[in-house]
């Protein structure tokens, strides 16, 4: 998902078969077994800095790029140089990159205000010549996590900003201190609690929404009713044309998080800053509560429940390790091994319900068979 939002032109989302209403794409072409795929050949040096920014960000090391003849001058110093990368035109919100599997690639934001107290959404890896151009944009007062899954790196940063104020919901707080997924998070400052939004200050500017559903603790934070950081709850697809939630990535509760996301047709926003996915700046609001009324109807059709840790772990892990042992295994093997454990919402979900539905009912045809060849003995 990195890729698409680094270089949006060349790397294209391919729509996955996770639910009743999905379809493969138009395209016969694309490999819909797949998240992403390569749309284009790159054009010109634009494209080719984009694509090398993608190539360092991915955070699973699943992308190639060859060096040709042209463009060599692209290909040399360091991509991480250009961040923090400032999206839109107020040059208030910045993109930070330095993208980490420790935080499962997300996407980080700096958020820089005119009368000072800056925000971090979500914690890149740390890095001193990011933390050197941070500080550079002013004094940075917070660091707010949409939810637990980004917090890998919240001492450090706490260490390196001095003063800073770290925030997340109490019901993503993790009280254990050798949690398996997430580290602790019991000493961060400021916990939010309840369901209702809430100033993150006395400026007003910068407001916490609770979003519980694909975490318990979930937030969406909203900048001057124009800025919406989603974090994983909420992106935009461009295969379908409307914002969605990743089925596959909700590890509490989807219909919890159907009913939080139509919450937020109740606010006014424009810009939607995804943790995962693409991000997409619509014209009006008009045309945002559209696409999400367009995304919660789409969330419906999808399966019931959550995604287990315990299966999605190992499946990904067998999609994208080839490492160690696990890289020895044959390819046919481990096909075979991907689509028995695959979560609700991977690709080819569809294909392997409908073959366990048939095996159940050759299984139940055979039982009744022989109980009644016994049965005429």
């Amino acid at each position: 998902m990195t890729c698409r939002v680094l270089a949006p032109d060349i790397f294209l989302e391919a729509k996955q078969g996770s639910g009743p209403s999905d379809t493969s794409t138009a395209d016969s072409t694309v490999p819909t077994k797949n998240f992403t795929y390569v749309g284009r050949k790159i054009k010109n040096e634009d494209e080719l800095r984009q694509v090398r920014r993608a190539v360092k960000a991915c955070p699973f090391h699943a992308l190639r790029l060859r060096r040709g003849s042209k463009g060599t001058t692209v290909m040399q110093g360091d991509v991480n140089d250009a961040y923090p990368l400032p999206i839109g035109p107020h040059g208030e919100v910045f993109l930070l990159g330095y993208y980490t599997p420790k935080n499962a690639g997300a996407s980080c934001y700096l958020i820089v205000r005119p009368k000072g107290g800056n925000v971090l959404i979500d914690a890149p890896l740390p890095d001193a010549s990011l933390l050197e151009r941070i500080r550079n944009l002013g004094e940075v007062s917070y660091l707010v996590f949409t939810h637990k899954d980004h917090t890998a790196f919240h001492r450090e940063w706490f260490q390196a900003l001095p003063g800073v104020q770290r925030v997340i919901h109490v019901d993503d707080v993790v009280q254990e201190r050798k949690h398996f997924f997430f580290p602790y998070t019991g000493e961060v400052e400021m916990k939010i609690a309840g369901s209702k939004s809430l100033s993150l200050d006395n400026e007003g500017d910068v407001l916490l929404i609770p979003i519980p559903g694909h975490t318990p603790g979930s937030l969406a934070i909203l900048y001057r009713n124009h800025y919406l950081f989603t974090g994983d709850s909420l992106h935009y697809s461009r295969p379908r044309g409307h914002l969605v939630s990743s089925r596959l990535h909700c590890w509490s509760d989807w219909e919890q998080q159907q009913k939080s996301l139509k919450a937020l047709e109740e606010y006014d926003w424009l810009h939607i800053l995804p943790g995962h996915g693409d991000p997409k700046e619509f014209e009006n609001l008009k045309e945002g509560k559209m696409s999400l009324r367009q995304g919660l109807g789409w969330m419906e059709e999808q399966p019931r429940g959550y995604t287990s840790m315990g299966r999605f772990i190992p499946w990904l892990q067998l999609k994208t390790n080839n490492a160690g042992m696990l890289g020895k295994v044959p390819r046919w093997v481990r096909k075979g091994m991907e689509w028995v454990v695959a979560p609700v919402g991977a690709p080819g979900t569809r294909d392997r319900a409908r073959v366990w539905e048939w095996m159940r009912y050759a299984f139940f045809a055979w039982l009744v068979l022989k109980l009644w060849l016994r049965v005429l003995a």
